[in-house]
């Protein structure tokens, strides 16, 4: 509209007698209400029709242009305020929630798992895309220094059940901890360290837990060689955490496999035969049928393959008689332990 309006200007005052930079003056003038005085006078009342038409049309366009612009500018502004403000308030009404202070790669996982288990996450982060980011997942965001009280105080950090700051800087995650911390002193306060030297600086600053992925990732490409079936055991059922989480406790679990000689046995039978204490959680069948919690009755037959709990310093000492195993590291009386 308005670039036809000025085409059509020009073009009016050419045909009047103008010169074509008068006529693209004075339309420039006119449509943008310099007040600037005639180029040439304007005597007929065709002219003048003309010029006030020009006006109007003019002004018309340029009015509506520069509305449309600043109203988006408005809109954008007003939503995104309104929006923080939104989910401020919803984030104070929070109970039992999650913080997560990082949303980088360990960050994202972590909010994800929290979430698939119904968990409320409250993802804070510095840096603005990450924050709009976490937003844009459907998380409570809030974009801030996590390492601030006023930042933990504004993410509801007295009602939190845990926080969980995973920043790739070893400095921040033990300044965020401290902060925490003081704030809540109940609070459980779970740290990534990358350092393994930083673990100590972090349970002294009052984190609870200290995960080191560097570590967890060789202690799980171990795992991934020499235990191999209680892996692919935990990850195709729902115990996806487990076998860590044993292992603090003072558990682990092993994969023993048994040949024709387990035939007419029970899992009554195995944990008879067995020379310490263990349980059977899981018999993965030849068939690849698995059973969880098989009862004691459960018959046993070769190729079957049990996964068993036992105390680690009760592994070496692990003996059945009537099984067997492919060759591992683990073994005693002849029988071999996929450990």
């Amino acid at each position: 509209m308005l670039l036809a309006t000025f085409v059509a200007g020009v073009l009016g005052y050419l045909a009047a007698g103008w010169s074509l930079l008068d006529a693209v003056y004075m339309v420039v003038i006119t449509i943008f209400g310099v007040g600037y005085g005639e180029v040439q006078s304007i005597d007929s009342p065709e002219l003048k029709l003309f010029t006030m038409a020009l006006i109007i049309t003019g002004c018309s366009a340029l009015i509506y242009i520069l509305g449309g612009f600043f109203q988006l500018i408005a809109e954008g502004e007003l939503n995104r305020a309104l929006g923080k403000h939104r989910m401020s308030k919803q984030i104070k009404e929070l109970k039992n929630h999650v913080i997560v202070c990082g949303f980088g790669r360990i960050g994202k996982v972590l909010a994800r798992r929290l979430k698939e288990s119904g968990v409320d996450v409250v993802v804070v982060d510095a840096e603005e895309g990450r924050a709009t980011q976490a937003a844009e997942a459907g998380y409570f965001s809030f974009q801030g220094d996590a390492s601030h009280d006023a930042t933990l105080q504004s993410v509801g950090i007295s009602s939190a059940q845990c926080l969980c700051t995973v920043l790739p800087n070893d400095a921040m995650n033990v300044f965020i901890t401290l902060s925490a911390r003081n704030l809540h002193a109940t609070i459980k306060i779970i740290a990534r360290g990358e350092d393994p030297e930083t673990e100590p600086k972090l349970k002294q600053a009052g984190a609870n837990e200290v995960v080191l992925p560097s570590a967890t990732s060789a202690r799980r490409m171990s795992d991934m060689i020499t235990r191999p079936t209680v892996l692919e055991y935990l990850e195709g059922t729902k115990s996806g955490g487990l076998d860590s989480e044993l292992e603090m406790m003072g558990l682990r679990m092993l994969t023993l496999p048994l040949d024709q000689s387990a035939v007419n046995h029970t899992i009554g039978d195995l944990e008879k035969e067995a020379q310490v204490s263990l349980m059977v959680i899981a018999l993965l069948r030849a068939s690849g049928e698995t059973l969880e919690g098989p009862a004691l009755d459960e018959p046993l037959s070769g190729g079957d393959r049990v996964v068993l709990l036992v105390h680690p310093e009760h592994v070496d000492s692990l003996s059945i008689s009537f099984a067997s195993a492919r060759k591992r590291t683990l073994s005693y009386r002849g029988a071999r332990v996929e450990a």
